[in-house]
């Protein structure tokens, strides 16, 4: 990792948390707040970020950690970073400690220039995906640069990490402008706080990087605040609308081909359907005039029934063009049941089983969320259904794992309940 050149422009300003239990602590880098760290716990390598020795005493820089793992913890999405605890790691002191990402930044995989056009279209509405999901959590990252997306080495998924200068409208203190020069919005320079517009204005420059194709699009993003999209949501279907112009005139093209091909079919149902009126009219003259004709009837017959099997040879290519909608119903319809089938066996062969314990629960919920993303992928493989176009894909992979994301958000949710339900009841037999 590079030594990061963001930073809040002002003052920071409190507590931290506790936790034990990291060995092989190796430091990776230090910047002139933080130091990033990787250790080990029950056989996984875990990122820590916690501070440089001269400002571990200040309030100011432990307030500030603390704000960004509260935010930080809040986030449960596929393209986000996880977070798992706030600890005090003997030799660090108060470190964040999340999941370690095995790959590079984006930052770097653009320097060498290792991307496909189809991996850079998918990495960014992966990144969009991210944010909107932010924004919907009530959070602003206002640090949005090449540098602060991990791209997995297996996979290759897009991530948001280093939430160190994200803000949220529930905080009171350590409001003051924050960004990196380069991608941070004008706004940031003179007002501070947090805003959508801000972490817009970033994607348009790293759209402009990532893909340059969409320049109209990232202009956008970095125009004044009157003429920039709103959200993410709205950056989504402008950049749907760019992808879809091409494509409607490669479908105008199809479509006139198709047409072509269709009359042509059409007029050679005709021609074949004359033939075999024809020939009939000939057997039925030469059967009642004379019957020295008989050989000429024999042939004029076999005529009749090779035409008859040129026509239902043309009906047969005709009617197999509508089978393939069939197909991906099927394939749709069964994704569904796949993914029910997981959350089923989850339910009533783990769920019971994690009482308190985290790192269990974690590594449980990571390995369902992969089998639910690998159902997902697989389910519209353009191997497999060629026929689909990319964007189409996407979308319906899109959802899937939005609706996996969803259910795996409950299934957090009623694991906190149930520690909840344990604290208080600990709490009431000591109280006794």
């Amino acid at each position: 990792m590079q030594e990061s050149e963001s930073g809040y422009i002002g003052n920071v300003a409190d507590d931290s948390g506790i936790g034990a239990g990291i060995t092989d602590v190796e430091i990776i880098s230090v910047s002139g707040t933080n130091i990033i760290a990787r250790g080990r716990r029950f056989g996984r390598y875990w990122l820590l970020k916690g501070i440089i020795p001269e400002l571990r005493e200040s309030l100011s820089a432990r307030r500030g950690l603390q704000k960004e793992f509260e935010l930080h913890s809040r986030l449960l999405h596929p393209n986000i970073v996880r977070v798992t605890a706030l600890e005090d790691i003997p030799s660090l002191g108060i470190c964040i400690v999340e999941e370690w990402v095995e790959g590079e930044t984006l930052a770097s995989i653009l320097r060498n220039g290792q991307l496909s056009k189809r991996d850079r279209m998918r990495i960014l509405r992966e990144i969009l995906s991210a944010v909107g999901y932010l924004h919907s959590m009530g959070v602003v990252h206002r640090d949005l640069k090449p540098q602060n997306i991990m791209v997995r080495k297996h996979g290759g998924e897009a991530l948001l990490i280093d939430f160190g200068l994200a803000d949220s409208g529930d905080y009171a203190e350590l409001k003051q402008s924050a960004g990196t020069l380069g991608y941070i919005s004008p706004e940031q320079f003179t007002g501070g706080g947090s805003r959508i517009t801000d972490d817009i204005y970033s994607l348009g420059v790293i759209m402009k990087e990532l893909c340059p194709e969409y320049s109209r699009i990232a202009n956008r993003c970095i125009a004044p605040l009157d003429r920039r999209p709103k959200d993410t949501s709205f950056l989504l279907r402008m950049l749907d609308r760019a992808d879809r112009r091409p494509k409607l005139v490669a479908w105008g093209i199809a479509a006139t081909v198709l047409a072509a091909v269709v009359a042509s079919v059409a007029l050679h149902v005709r021609s074949v359907s004359a033939e075999t009126e024809e020939a009939q009219v000939k057997i039925d003259t030469l059967t009642n005039s004379n019957t020295r004709n008989a050989a000429r009837i024999a042939e004029l017959e076999d005529l009749l029934n090779l035409a008859t099997a040129r026509l239902t040879t043309t009906r047969a290519v005709v009617s197999a063009s509508t089978s393939d909608r069939g197909l991906r119903r099927r394939a749709l319809v069964d994704a569904y049941r796949r993914l029910e089938n997981e959350y089923i066996s989850f339910d009533s062969h783990q769920m019971p089983h994690f009482a308190d314990n985290g790192d269990i629960f974690v590594d449980s919920i990571s390995a369902l969320e992969d089998r639910c993303d690998l159902i997902a992928r697989q389910s519209y493989d353009l191997k497999r259904f060629p026929e689909l176009l990319y964007v189409d894909s996407t979308v319906m992979v899109g959802e899937m794992r939005s609706l996996a994301v969803q259910l795996l958000s409950v299934y957090f949710s009623v694991w906190q309940a149930q520690l909840e339900r344990k604290r208080l009841a600990a709490q009431d037999i000591s109280n006794r």
